[in-house]
């Protein structure tokens, strides 16, 4: 079973400030509403036992409107144990490809998150800005 460790501090250090299953539904996490979740605490990740392909999209805002920071990241293998130590960098490796998209902040600012495990999750609307 998948699992997103959220973590408070960069380097997915610190405390846990959420933790989604694979087997939780739905996939898209408002952390000002989901219990277990802090709002605006994440900065790193660290991804458990997921398939390749899977894509994890993290917003400031809460809606998921693009007209604020965001990131994309996608596994391009499975991944057993990976950790993303900043959501503010964009960069690929053997492991996942990640771009963010910049405005202001968004370690220490996520307000959402959608994962995509298998491929069917629709894109947020755009917005302009």
């Amino acid at each position: 079973m998948g699992a997103l460790v959220f973590f408070e501090d960069n380097g997915c250090r610190g405390d846990v400030v959420g933790v989604w299953s694979e087997d939780d539904d739905p996939p898209v996490i408002r952390f000002n509403r989901t219990p277990g979740f802090r709002n605006d605490e994440a900065r790193s990740l660290r991804i458990v036992d997921l398939p390749a392909n899977t894509t994890i999209r993290l917003y400031d805002d809460s809606s998921g409107r693009r007209s604020d920071d965001w990131v994309e990241i996608t596994t391009r293998r499975h991944i057993r144990e990976y950790g993303v130590h900043s959501f503010e960098r964009s960069y690929e490796d053997s492991s996942v490809r990640v771009r963010y998209h910049p405005r202001d902040d968004l370690d220490g600012k996520v307000s959402r998150a959608e994962i995509d495990v298998t491929g069917v999750l629709p894109n947020p609307p755009l917005t302009p800005g």
